[in-house]
């Protein structure tokens, strides 16, 4: 027994002095170490489970354009809704148009920037009020080629944008041709006989280019009774700028302005509701007891 002790020994002694630690030190580095938990009490994975959290907790950026078509609904929910409602109903029509300010506040060309911002917007409420009044001059005109307007094909006036729809309501015009179907064909220019011997499609195409530039030129005087009535602007952080612009438009809206233009600020006065008379000496009939 002693001499295996003294065996073992010597073998330590041995092993330590090659630099290699005894089997009782090896199997204590070889012991899985246990885990140590942050000061905050928190593991690794909790952690950054925290951190996510936050970062979708923070409001995502908001674009400009977005700010603003919820402002305009906001506006037309709000004080507007009488002139939105007036649009829906088709009194009066109304359009926005958006455009970003190219700089931001810290450029020094900031200011004319922004009013040509306005203007763009402007242009594009324009640009829609134009495109609706070729809508509606097309259906008016289509219209007139009914004696019976009963006979009329049914359609929505945007639907005569469709090539097909048009040539549809055009080939029902012809089946009902009368006298007055060939004096509106020779009003727009178009060869009644050329324009019936065509089919459908070419038909569309014939009434169409001869109506086109009638509608362009009449769209665009028609702007004059096109009116800016509400701004709106709205911004993010990064100074990012965009401006939008609400305008209405009415058939009372353009006569005004028309005869406001030629008359050269020789209006005639609109006339007054004649006065209720007052009998100051009379008193009110008393009801018999």
């Amino acid at each position: 027994m002693m001499k295996k002790i003294f065996q073992q020994a010597t073998l330590a002694v041995a092993l330590t002095s090659l630099g290699i630690p005894p089997a009782s030190a090896t199997n204590t580095a070889s012991q899985p170490q246990t885990e140590t938990a942050p000061e905050n009490g928190m593991t690794a994975g909790e952690d950054a489970l925290d951190n996510a959290a936050v970062a979708a907790a923070q409001p995502a950026p908001v674009d400009p354009g977005v700010a603003l078509m919820e402002q305009i609904d906001d506006w037309k929910s709000g004080a507007g809704s009488s002139l939105a409602e007036k649009a829906e109903n088709g009194e009066i029509f109304m359009s926005e148009g958006i455009a970003v300010v190219k700089v931001t506040p810290e450029s020094r060309d900031w200011a004319d920037h922004r009013i040509l911002a306005y203007k763009e917007a402007l242009m594009g409420a324009q640009s829609q009020y134009i495109e609706w009044e070729g809508i509606r001059a097309r259906a008016e005109t289509l219209s007139r080629f009914f004696d019976d307007r009963t006979q009329m094909p049914s359609f929505e006036p945007g639907e005569l944008q469709n090539t097909s729809k048009l040539a549809e309501v055009l080939d029902k015009a012809v089946a009902l041709a009368g006298g007055l179907l060939d004096e509106k064909l020779v009003e727009l220019g178009i060869d009644p006989a050329e324009f019936k011997a065509a089919p459908p499609e070419k038909r569309a195409q014939i009434f169409e280019n001869s109506i086109s530039e009638k509608i362009a030129v009449s769209a665009r005087a028609s702007l004059i009774g096109l009116v800016p009535v509400k701004t709106f602007e709205a911004n993010d952080a990064d100074g990012n700028h965009a401006i939008a612009v609400v305008a209405v438009a009415s058939n009372k809206m353009r006569q005004f302005i028309y005869e406001m233009k030629n008359s050269r600020g020789d209006m005639a006065p609109v006339p007054k509701r004649p006065a209720r008379s007052r009998c100051m000496s009379c008193s009110p009939p008393t009801s018999k007891p």
